[in-house]
């Protein structure tokens, strides 16, 4: 039945680069019209003038917190930001203590318009960088996976997260355990070697066709990481 689902179109996007904002812009809109994702996972994004300078389409919905944000498609999907997904993550981080992960990240409940219907938790992620150490980013992100663990169990629904980690991959991929999987892809030749943005998804759904948006030359210039797409399903 899920391959009946239409899927839906994820788009990681972390638009830091040259400091040129006109032209940074220029070619996230430019990404977004061409891709036409029903959901962007932007880090270190801006949404101020966007809409009115450039050509995005009046269905999409904007949500920011500290690090990271959300961008969705109303025509598409539904979102929901019950109280109860709060007290969850308050309940869970008094459990944990001196761990904090909120500022690095923008979550949500979405709810596409399918038919059956299925709902999940999204989670836009900006993984710590400045100030600290690479084995201090890898314990923060065990910290991260236990967070999500109890999430996932106190909230009972898929899961997906993405952004960028500041982590290369494979410094961690052996740190994401059940019911979370790491999804691999074949990275461009600029960032083989700097794998850093990716999405981890509970068990219940499935991701196929990751892979880099193509940027133009121009683009590769303002733009530091390559936006990652790819399309989302329920395993049902």
């Amino acid at each position: 039945m899920a391959d009946k689902i239409p899927p839906l179109t994820i788009l990681i996007m972390n638009v830091h680069g040259n400091p040129t904002a006109t032209r940074r812009r220029q070619a996230i809109s430019r990404v977004i019209d061409d891709t036409r994702p029903d959901v962007v996972l932007f880090q270190q994004f801006r949404w101020a003038g966007i809409r009115r300078l450039y050509r995005l389409s009046p269905s999409y919905q904007y949500k920011r917190h500290e690090n990271a944000s959300l961008m969705y498609d109303s025509d598409t999907v539904s979102v929901d930001d019950d109280d109860f997904l709060q007290l969850v993550i308050d309940e869970i981080l008094a459990m944990q203590n001196i761990f904090y992960p909120v500022p690095r990240m923008c979550f949500t409940k979405v709810m596409p318009d399918t038919n059956p219907v299925y709902e999940f938790i999204c989670i836009s992620w900006h993984g710590w960088y400045n100030g600290t150490k690479e084995n201090e980013r890898i314990n923060l992100f065990m910290l991260f996976m236990e967070f999500l663990t109890n999430f996932q169990a106190f909230y009972d629904l898929p899961m997906l997260i993405a952004g960028s980690f500041n982590i290369k991959r494979e410094e961690i991929e052996n740190l994401v355990l059940p019911p979370f999987h790491l999804c691999g892809y074949n990275a461009s030749e600029r960032r083989i070697d700097n794998v850093t943005d990716f999405y981890i998804i509970s068990e219940e759904l499935h991701l196929e066709g990751i892979r880099p948006v193509v940027l133009e030359e121009d683009e590769e210039e303002v733009l530091d990481h390559d936006p990652i797409i790819a399309t989302l399903r329920p395993r049902m």
